[in-house]
């Protein structure tokens, strides 16, 4: 690993470069993210907050093997001194915010299917499911690694309520079910 073979650099870029992307993370997740799906025509400006937030492998793909690399978990997990409690705490809530403000959105797009999903003007796809589990994945991460465990007690339903409002399923998914449920019965 780097901070094994490069132990002085690695010391370097947590006490200088570290602060100041973290500080960008920070100042970007707390922009309003309801203004980057405003926009019916195409949803380009959830594509930053999904690269903070998503997880890829390291080949490069989504979720296809177990080495994967998700950003703000990454830091937390490989430099937790670097990362004080009170800059987890705002990265949880900015989670949770986007969460709930970017519900009415995921509802009306992906569980009604009221309209289309909008294209992108980029060849990357970006949906709001990206963004959605990826957070979810961030939230678990440092949930199990128990620094926040006071935050988590505190904000506890309401992490239950989102959980719950994104685990809907679509009525395509209900018809799907009734269906299968009728054959299983003949």
């Amino acid at each position: 690993m780097v901070k094994d073979q490069h132990p002085q650099a690695v010391k370097e870029a947590i006490g200088t470069v570290l602060p100041i992307w973290l500080e960008a993370f920070k100042i970007l997740l707390n922009i309003d993210p309801t203004s980057d799906v405003s926009n019916s025509e195409n949803w380009d400006g959830l594509a930053v907050r999904i690269q903070i937030f998503k997880v890829r492998n390291l080949e490069g793909g989504l979720l296809i093997s177990p080495h994967y690399l998700q950003t703000l978990s990454m830091i937390y997990i490989s430099f937790p001194k670097a990362i004080d409690l009170s800059l987890v705490t705002d990265f949880l809530a900015a989670s949770i915010n986007h969460l709930n403000a970017l519900f009415p959105t995921f509802a009306h797009y992906y569980i009604n299917s009221e309209d289309s999903v909008p294209i992108t003007s980029e060849d990357d796809t970006i949906e709001l499911p990206q963004l959605v589990s990826s957070i979810f994945d961030f939230m678990s991460t440092v949930a199990r690694h128990g620094k926040t465990k006071g935050w988590l007690e505190v904000n506890l339903q309401q992490i239950i309520f989102v959980i719950f409002g994104y685990a809907q399923i679509t009525k395509d998914d209900v018809r799907d079910l009734l269906t299968a449920y009728t054959f299983s019965q003949i």
